[in-house]
């Protein structure tokens, strides 16, 4: 499973969804980002439910989280939009600081770039992580960032999520 948000919330909940479509929701984290839902105002008694859990699998707790999307009006996307999404969340990620350029276009290249349902505006990451990656001029490495932090933002742009 990719390094994704290690203990981060504060992610939409189509986000979310995204996420568990890919397999790559933590059932621990799932109580602190119920918590997090019911206190920005969705309700939810799967929600509640699921919150009060504690350190439970996704397994266990899947049919609560289906449950809660459900009652907030969110869908469990198609694998080709959760990876549009899964680059948007990675291209935040580098935008905030979170994951620097080559970590950012990196992991768009290993987790959304390599299944045969990502969408082509990612192929410039595969790019630049390489041109990164075999570059040892920092000019040259810093110019490459650079434009990663560019296609990050079109990116965000594009999926406006």
């Amino acid at each position: 499973m990719p390094p994704l948000m290690a203990g981060v919330i504060h992610m939409k909940p189509e986000e979310y969804a995204a996420l568990y479509k890919l397999d790559m929701l933590y059932g621990e984290k799932l109580p602190a980002i119920a918590m997090e839902w019911i206190e920005t105002g969705y309700d939810s008694d799967a929600l509640i439910e699921l919150a009060w859990e504690s350190s439970p699998t996704l397994r266990d707790v899947a049919s609560l989280l289906e449950q809660g999307f459900k009652d907030i009006g969110i869908e469990i996307p198609s694998k080709e939009r959760a990876l549009v999404l899964l680059g948007n969340i990675y291209c935040k990620q580098i935008l905030s600081g979170e994951l620097s350029p080559y970590e950012g276009a990196n992991n768009i290249w290993n987790y959304v770039c390599n299944q045969g349902e990502a969408a082509n505006y990612f192929n410039e990451f595969v790019t630049l992580a390489d041109a990164i990656l075999h570059h040892s001029n920092p000019e040259i490495v810093e110019r490459y960032n650079m434009r990663v932090i560019e296609e990050s933002k079109k990116v965000i742009e594009l999926v406006n999520v």
